[in-house]
């Protein structure tokens, strides 16, 4: 089989662009079917150019949710164009689940099966790289009265945690036959109970 060589984009981030596509070989093959040889072949780099960047497969995935931390922050301006806190706080956690969905099911249980066996998920509340800005549109979302829910704000920023990665874990065991998105929206709404359309 003849392998595609993958192009760059000439925009100096090889690592991020090496992520890619193996992201891309993941989804496509499977991740055990893929291996460190076929990502460098794919993207055209030596295999100590691969070693440079990453020390594995692994640590591929382990770098996945970097990639949608830097994609937050360069939608940002869309985000806080949202009409109240509440729609800027579901434009931010829609932001996590669109890049399950984008890179789907295979990549998406590679990712839980990575976090879960080193135990060191920035899946968890306490680890989410914008958790305090997620906490402060929750407090300016009940301050705000754009959310009936008036519960404890850390619960309620805890509790959505969880329920959109129940949701994905939902999503990946039922190999994504329903729609991530519609689904991580009406438990955001059922939790939070906005007063007004997000």
């Amino acid at each position: 089989m003849e392998v595609e060589v993958i192009s760059r984009s000439g925009n100096g981030n090889t690592k991020t662009e090496l992520m890619e596509c193996a992201i891309a070989l993941f989804e496509e093959h499977g991740y055990d079917n893929v291996t460190i040889k076929q990502i460098c072949s794919t993207y055209g780099i030596s295999k100590t150019a691969f070693y440079f960047h990453y020390k594995t497969k692994e640590d591929l995935i382990i770098g996945f949710f970097g990639n949608v931390n830097s994609d937050i922050e360069q939608n940002m301006a869309m985000i806080l164009k949202g009409e109240t806190a509440v729609s800027q706080l579901w434009l931010l956690t829609e932001q996590y689940v669109k890049r399950s969905v984008e890179t789907g099911v295979n990549v998406s249980r590679e990712v839980f099966k990575v976090y879960l066996s080193n135990r060191q998920s920035p899946l968890l509340p306490e680890n989410i790289y914008l958790r305090e800005a997620m906490i402060n549109l929750v407090e300016r979302a009940q301050k705000n009265n754009e959310i009936a829910n008036q519960s404890d704000i850390l619960l309620l920023y805890e509790t959505l945690i969880y329920l959109m990665d129940g949701a994905g874990y939902a999503w990946v065991m039922a190999e994504g036959a329903f729609d991530l998105i519609e689904k991580s929206k009406s438990a955001f709404i059922c939790l939070l109970q906005p007063l007004a359309a997000i």
